[in-house]
């Protein structure tokens, strides 16, 4: 990295990547880890690869976590990181799991005031729908990430049942319409693909442009086994070449 800092933004921290004095555009970065662990130094190593493999600035956003500070404090942080932002080039959006969750969130209200800002949205095997009920969360019993973890974090993230069908926490439920080309990224021994590849289904349907990585036979945070895994590293030249794509084109 050229420059990697931290500051505050209204009031969140962040830190920012800086991979040459010339990015080509800026991807605001949103951790997993359930909306209840996770941290800008647990995720340093991953942001600096997003930012030295895609040649844009990064900005990695240190949401608060639940329990602590449950629904929607996660959204309001990140909506005001976002709002403050002034990208280098074009703006995208990106997180891993409930940082997943909380790009796609930020893609409807982007475009639910007006005059969308982000050019683009990789969410990377996202949580979207908010539930642990449906048949596809009992169809096997995956090596990490089992349902009944999904089922804690979710009751940490959002005790308040009734608020489970805020299309802040399942986006899946939200109005598609009108949002900005997405590559969904799924991994195949993991709950969550089937929810990630339906939103891809749904996003076409809705006339957006949509593309979906499916990674078989990988497991929950597969990418974060690179430098060793074949599979991170064809997935991470998926997003590579998203980007490119999508800064060619808004230059």
């Amino acid at each position: 990295m050229v420059s990697v800092h931290d500051q505050r933004v209204c009031g969140v921290a962040t830190r920012d990547y800086r991979p040459s004095q010339h990015c080509r555009g800026t991807i605001l970065f949103m951790h997993g880890g359930g909306w209840v662990t996770g941290s800008l130094d647990d995720y340093d190593s991953f942001t600096r690869l997003i930012a030295s493999i895609t040649h844009c600035r990064v900005v990695s956003v240190d949401y608060r976590l639940a329990p602590e500070h449950p629904f929607p404090a996660a959204v309001v942080d990140v909506h005001a990181v976002f709002g403050a932002l002034d990208p280098d080039g074009p703006l995208l959006v990106a997180g891993d799991s409930a940082g997943g969750n909380l790009a796609a969130v930020l893609c409807q209200l982007d475009r639910d005031k007006g005059k969308p800002r982000i050019a683009g949205q990789i969410l990377i095997y996202p949580s979207v729908a908010g539930r642990t009920d449906g048949t596809a969360m009992h169809a096997f019993e995956p090596p990490m990430m089992k349902r009944a973890e999904i089922e804690a974090y979710y009751d940490l993230y959002v005790p308040d049942r009734e608020l489970r069908r805020d299309v802040r926490f399942a986006p899946a439920l939200g109005q598609l319409d009108n949002l900005p080309p997405a590559l969904v990224i799924t991994a195949g021994a993991d709950l969550l693909a089937a929810e990630g590849e339906a939103y891809v289904q749904a996003l076409l349907a809705a006339g957006c442009d949509a593309a979906l990585h499916r990674q078989e036979g990988a497991i929950h945070a597969y990418l974060t086994l690179l430098p060793q895994s074949r599979a991170a590293q064809a997935t991470m030249d998926r997003i590579a070449n998203f980007v490119s794509g999508l800064v060619s084109s808004a230059s």
